[in-house]
């Protein structure tokens, strides 16, 4: 008779224990996967450490509970190895994430649900005994594919694995095409829990060699890691930020390349200031001479002097101009603004009433795709536009600010048979009408795309003459240390829509904001010396850790109060390496009828704060989100 200790995978409520014990008439393997009673229900439980019953027979009479058994074995061989054990015992300490739940991040869902037993091939091949320098890569540069492909050759020489990381689907699609020759694995959580199982069997065996996948290929089962590359590194889709547990995919991309003494290769032709900053230290190999096309530098028009000469439009004369060449010539033009949707806000000229959304504290957006209609772009509330102010009954109601659908608006007003086409996730909410959209633009049906950031999850946009930025203003003056980099990664990204010598205009309410300056050089060297000197200068990251404390309930006083009271908590224990800001209300501080507080920990560097870390997410109560290195403050 044995004793298991199992962690089951469920969320478990933190002050219950999280790993559990039940007895087993045979040892089982740790890493292996069983069937557990748990209350009422049976569920399935990772095994991480089986051990005779005689060891325990005091400690068990001593304890007063009834053991249970295990209700049966679905995999006697390990579904985790012991990188991946290893990987997972680090993923609980550093993101200080529920245990059922992290568990499950690590198995295939096909696993986790699974009621009767399932044979796992162990690997073909033994791991490679092969001893080499581990090298750790920072790839700059826009064409990166050829560099990859090289490296990728090195390693299938070698017989060894190859994991591909890729933010998003569509450059799924792009690279299992780009390296088709070579045989790629594709792995995403788009597949059927059977088919994406049938897949992460053949890693674990060692057959598939190449694997691309997005974020969850970072939990497969190698059994001979070589590589890793991780496209577009400074990519936000990166963070798992929908559901928990949260978690930076190059956070475990770094851990898993170190635990498997792997090589890693991070690429991006505008890096995170993080990732430059390890290489300017010299602790990553920056390789950057990977044939950057020359850039059109933009021009930026001051929006304040279109206002004096009279024009209230969208489009400044000059742009203006500009798109009547390219639509005299049916050439092509890609115009970028922050916002999806007709209008930012509605409000009334008379007493200033703006419509804001009942359930979230937030303003309601207007929309005109089907009808006229406002919008919450946080929880979908909708509601018809109002002909009359509902505080004052004034009838002097204006719509402020711009989105992708007021562009299109203006542009057909001085050119109503104008080839336009919109992508933002109102017009095309899926991966199918994308893609037709861009067909359309490719092929000369649309020769002007007016688009919010899914055109950076694009892959093979064609360059073209005119490029604009029609307004990103409203991204300047946010409350978050990472703002800056982000208009910058913005520019920089839209840039590379631009042919040589194309024609690049940058429209701005704000022409004096200090990173203007160097998006007008389009010059990455000099903007990552002012930004790093401003978070060294704050003790932002890389200078330190931040991790968000995030309380929510659908009373305010209580989560006010909740906040106060942790606060004061994390406060007493006297943590000289944490410095506390907050609490405070979140940036935007109700959403679906819940009231968002936020505590705010900054960690230095030093050894000893990672104890203090520890000993701080003990005194975390139930009913908080911890967020390690959160993408934003807000």
């Amino acid at each position: 008779m044995y004793i298991l200790d199992v962690i089951p995978i469920v969320k478990i409520p933190k002050n219950i224990s999280q790993v559990l014990s039940y007895f087993s008439k045979d040892p089982i393997l740790t890493g292996s996967l069983v069937s557990v009673p748990l209350g009422r229900a049976k569920v399935n439980a990772l095994v991480v450490a089986s051990y005779p019953v005689d060891e325990e027979k005091i400690s068990i009479k001593k304890s007063g509970f009834r053991m249970k058994n295990i209700e049966n074995v679905i995999s006697k061989e390990p579904v985790l190895s012991g990188a991946q054990l290893d990987l997972f015992k680090w993923f609980l300490k550093f993101y200080a994430s529920p245990i059922g739940l992290s568990a499950k991040t690590f198995i295939p869902n096909y696993l986790t649900k699974k009621k009767t037993g399932v044979k796992i091939p162990q690997a073909q091949n033994p791991p490679s005994k092969t001893v080499s320098s581990k090298k750790d890569i920072l790839a700059v540069g826009e064409n990166r594919d050829d560099f990859y492909e090289k490296e990728i050759k090195k390693m299938l020489s070698k017989n060894r694995q190859i994991l591909f990381l890729v933010p998003n689907v569509f450059l799924l699609k792009y690279y299992q095409k780009r390296f088709e020759k070579l045989d790629p694995a594709v792995l995403s959580t788009q597949l059927t829990p059977k088919k994406y199982f049938d897949g992460w069997l053949k890693v674990k065996s060692g057959e598939s060699k190449l694997i691309i996948s997005t974020r969850t290929g970072a939990f497969l089962n190698f059994s001979d890691l070589g590589l890793v590359i991780l496209d577009k590194e400074q990519d936000s889709s990166y963070k798992s930020r929908d559901m928990m547990p949260y978690y930076h995919t190059r956070d475990i991309a770094l851990k898993l390349a170190e635990l498997s003494s792997a090589d890693i290769i991070l690429g991006s032709s505008t890096p995170s200031i993080e990732m430059y900053f390890l290489a300017q230290k010299g602790k990553i190999k920056l390789k950057s001479n990977l044939g950057v096309q020359p850039l059109s530098k933009p021009v930026l028009i001051d929006m304040r002097n279109e206002m004096h000469g009279g024009n209230y439009s969208i489009l400044s004369y000059q742009l203006q101009q500009k798109l009547e060449n390219i639509i005299k010539k049916n050439d092509k033009a890609i115009f970028f603004i922050s916002r999806r949707g007709s209008e930012t806000f509605v409000f009334c000229r008379d007493c200033g009433y703006i419509e804001k959304c009942p359930n979230c504290e937030t303003s309601l957006i207007h929309h005109t795709e089907t009808r006229s209609l406002l919008v919450c772009h946080y929880c979908g509330f909708k509601k018809d536009i109002q002909l009359k102010c509902p505080s004052c009954q004034g009838h002097k109601i204006k719509y402020f600010g711009a989105g992708t659908k007021k562009a299109e608006e203006e542009i057909l007003k001085l050119w109503p048979n104008a080839k336009i086409g919109v992508l933002d996730s109102d017009i095309a909410p899926t991966q199918k009408k994308q893609e037709e959209i861009l067909n359309k633009f490719k092929e000369g049906k649309i020769n002007i795309l007016i688009g919010t950031q899914l055109l950076f999850k694009k892959y093979d946009i064609p360059k073209v003459s005119l490029v604009s930025i029609l307004s990103m203003d409203n991204l300047f003056y946010l409350p978050d240390f990472k703002s800056g980099e982000r208009i910058f990664q913005i520019a920089r990204q839209v840039s590379f829509f631009c042919k040589k010598n194309s024609d690049f205009l940058l429209q701005t309410y704000t022409p004096d904001h200090p990173v203007l300056e160097t998006i007008r050089k389009m010059d990455y060297e000099s903007f990552y010396k002012s930004e790093i000197e401003s978070r060294k200068a704050f003790s932002y990251p890389p200078f330190s850790q931040i991790i968000k404390l995030i309380f929510k309930h659908k009373n305010r006083y209580t989560s006010e109060t909740e906040a106060e009271r942790l606060t004061e908590k994390i406060m007493n224990l006297n943590l000289k390496n944490i410095q506390v800001l907050g609490p405070a209300p979140a940036y935007i501080p109700k959403i679906r009828n819940n009231y968002i507080w936020q505590i705010i920990l900054k960690l230095n560097s030093k050894k000893e704060a990672e104890k203090e870390k520890n000993l701080l997410i003990k005194n975390i109560p139930e009913g908080w989100t911890i967020d390690v290195n959160p993408e934003s403050l807000l």
